[in-house]
C-alpha cells in the first residue's frame, strides 16, 4: 500500500514533470532577460512574451498598432533573437492581439473644502491681477469655496 511506503520529498521534486515545470520556468526567465535587453522599450511595454513552442514565438500584443509594428520587424527581431542560445531554434515570429487586464479603477477620495479664510486670499490674489484669465479662475475657485459653506 502507498500509505506504508510514503514518497520521499526530494524523489517527488526529482520526478520528470515537476523537474520540467521548473526548467520551463528557468527557460522563460532567461527567455524574458533576452527579451528585455534586444527589444526596444517603447515595442515592449506594449507586449510580451506569450509562448515558445516548436520555433514559434508567440508575443502577445496590447494593440493592433503594436502588433502591425512587430510584423514590420518580425523578420529583423527573430534574427536578433537567434543569436543568442536561448532562442538558438526560433524559426518565426506570431504575434497575436490579447490587451493586457486593466487596472483596477479606485475611487477618488473626497478633498476637504476651501477655508473661508482662503477664499478670502483667493479673491485677494484675484483682485491684484486685474482682469486676466487666472484671475477669473481664481475668482471663480474662491466662490466655489464660499459655495459650499452656505
Amino acid at each position: 500500500m502507498r500509505f506504508r511506503n510514503p514518497t520521499k520529498l526530494s524523489d517527488i521534486l526529482s520526478s520528470s514533470s515537476l523537474s520540467r515545470i521548473h526548467q520551463s520556468n528557468e527557460l522563460r526567465k532567461s527567455h524574458e532577460t533576452v527579451w528585455q535587453n534586444q527589444i526596444d522599450s517603447t515595442i515592449r511595454s506594449s507586449c510580451r512574451l506569450h509562448q515558445l513552442r516548436e520555433g514559434t514565438l508567440t508575443i502577445a500584443a496590447d494593440h493592433q498598432t503594436v502588433a502591425s509594428q512587430l510584423r514590420y520587424l518580425s523578420r529583423i527581431i527573430v534574427q536578433q533573437l537567434q543569436c543568442h542560445a536561448e532562442f538558438r531554434n526560433l524559426q518565426r515570429l506570431r504575434i497575436i492581439v490579447r490587451p493586457a487586464l486593466p487596472a483596477p479603477k479606485r475611487q477618488a477620495n473626497n478633498l476637504p473644502r476651501l477655508s473661508a479664510a482662503t477664499a478670502k486670499h483667493l479673491k485677494d490674489v484675484a483682485d491684484s491681477l486685474g482682469n486676466s484669465e487666472l484671475s477669473g479662475r481664481l475668482r471663480a475657485l474662491a466662490r466655489h469655496a464660499e459655495g459650499g459653506r452656505k
